[in-house]
């Protein structure tokens, strides 16, 4: 079975970084992409999947997480 390792050592990173001025859209977009294509995740789907799939997934997450930060500052978060 498989499982996304949530590391939450970004949410203490994104508070400081919202802190110094940054916008919540980029901060959202953020906490949406970095654990699913965290280190510990992409290492355990490693043995699962083959390099190709991953590689889909990571441009995959991060797109999303594009289109999610753009659609948060158009809305006016």
């Amino acid at each position: 079975m498989l499982f996304v390792i949530p590391t939450a050592g970004e949410v203490p990173i994104i508070q400081a970084m919202l802190a110094l001025g940054m916008g919540v859209g980029p901060a959202g977009a953020l906490l949406m992409t970095l654990p699913p294509i965290s280190v510990p995740s992409l290492a355990m789907l490693t043995r699962s999947f083959a390099p190709r799939v991953l590689a889909l997934v990571v441009i995959s997450v991060v797109g999303f997480g594009v289109v999610a930060g753009l659609l948060a500052i158009a809305l006016g978060f």
